[in-house]
């Protein structure tokens, strides 16, 4: 295990990257559109989500940045990625 670590730092390359799945169900997104990225927005907890493989990753947009709506919102199941 010491060896694992020693291995690891040596050769930061050889590390795996574990990536956490999280599930949310009836989720209240819209589509939207920032900077011509096709997000989602979730209304409730005002965050975006942008797609990734086959899932959704959490996405960034700056306070007061200008969006444009795509679709209204509407409850969704989505698979996000950490």
């Amino acid at each position: 295990r010491t060896e694992d670590r020693i291995d690891s730092r040596r050769n930061p390359t050889t590390v795996a990257t574990v990536n956490t799945v999280v599930m949310i169900q009836g989720a209240m997104v819209r589509t939207v559109s920032y900077n011509g990225i096709v997000l989602l927005h979730d209304t409730i907890n005002q965050r975006f989500y942008r797609a990734k493989n086959s899932g959704y990753e959490i996405y960034t947009v700056p306070y007061g940045a200008k969006v444009i709506e795509l679709s209204t919102a509407n409850p969704t199941n989505i698979t996000l990625i950490h």
